[in-house]
């Protein structure tokens, strides 16, 4: 009997012992920072998301909050806030939850996108470097642009105030109880991030055809038409790009110069018409815009041949 009850014994402490997780929390599949620097993949998807959180809708919903349109739909946000129910709690035009959790997406990969091994070769390196961080920066730059428009504003005592500037990624120890910078200074930041962006990103992404045409800040440190083209030519295309950035620019600057925001933005209508100028000159200017692209809707051979 001694025998067979130290047996069992025996038996149920190795049975214990071999579930390690029957008493401990199991290890979970959470990975941290760490393990971005050395996978790439798993480190562009906070980029990744600065892209996909954008907030594009297809449909015109926007429309029955005025005199445009209607909707059957009764619990359509934008219908309860046209007709006198716009509150905390019913506001469809809210931007501050998801362009706050892009801009933490997009600070955090900021932080790490200089340690990040993103090619073997050093020199192709250090143009994802570029390229990665100057999309980052654009990617901030416009969800600071939508926050403004939804949550800037003057205050009762005549303060032109827009939002916290957080320019680091935030954790459990940060003090999130930060004061609304003023409207301009917010401007100023959006502007330099977007400069930044410009100075980083190409033009456009075309594939280069001989090592003379490679960028003479990409010449200096070896890179050739290969890996230039690796970076920075049409496998990239659907990405921000300069052009991409300095269009941006120019819509912050309308709405910083607009009727509502020119007395306290710092932004006159000049500087936005200069910006404007910018994005059309690489067009060749007025003469380079779509004669019927405000009629896209209206014309239908042109869907049809898509």
């Amino acid at each position: 009997m001694k025998l067979r009850n130290i047996i069992l014994t025996t038996v149920l402490l190795a049975t214990f012992s071999a579930c390690e997780d029957m008493f401990e929390p199991a290890k979970e599949n959470n990975r941290g920072v760490e393990e971005m620097l050395s996978d790439p993949n798993y480190a562009v998807g906070l980029l990744g998301y600065g892209y996909a959180m954008l907030p594009y809708d297809n449909s015109s919903v926007s429309d029955v909050a005025t005199d445009d349109a209607v909707t059957n739909d009764k619990e359509s946000g934008y219908s309860k806030m046209a007709l006198g129910s716009w509150a905390s709690n019913n506001n469809p035009m809210e931007q501050w939850q998801a362009r706050k959790a892009a801009i933490q997406y997009l600070n955090t990969f900021l932080g790490i996108a200089d340690q990040v091994s993103w090619a073997e070769n050093e020199v192709t390196n250090r143009m994802f470097i570029d390229k990665l961080s100057g999309e980052a920066y654009a990617l901030r730059a416009l969800n600071y642009y939508y926050l403004l428009m939804a949550h800037g504003g003057w205050t009762a005592d005549g303060q032109l105030l827009g939002v916290p500037i957080l320019l680091e990624p935030e954790d459990n120890n940060s003090d999130f109880n930060q004061p609304r910078a003023s409207f301009s200074a917010c401007v100023e930041q959006v502007f330099t991030d977007l400069n930044k962006a410009v100075d980083l990103l190409p033009v456009d992404y075309e594939n280069i055809k001989s090592d003379a045409e490679v960028p003479a800040r990409y010449k200096e440190i070896g890179a050739k038409m290969g890996n230039y083209n690796l970076v920075f030519g049409t496998y990239q295309r659907g990405r921000i790009t300069a052009r991409i950035a300095e269009a941006i620019k120019a819509q912050v600057a309308l709405l910083a110069a607009s009727p509502a925001y020119r007395e306290g933005s710092g932004v006159t209508s000049e500087t936005a018409a200069n910006y404007a100028a910018t994005v059309l000159n690489r067009i060749g200017g007025v003469a380079g815009l779509d004669p019927t692209g405000n009629t896209w809707y209206m014309n239908t051979s042109d869907l049809d041949n898509l």
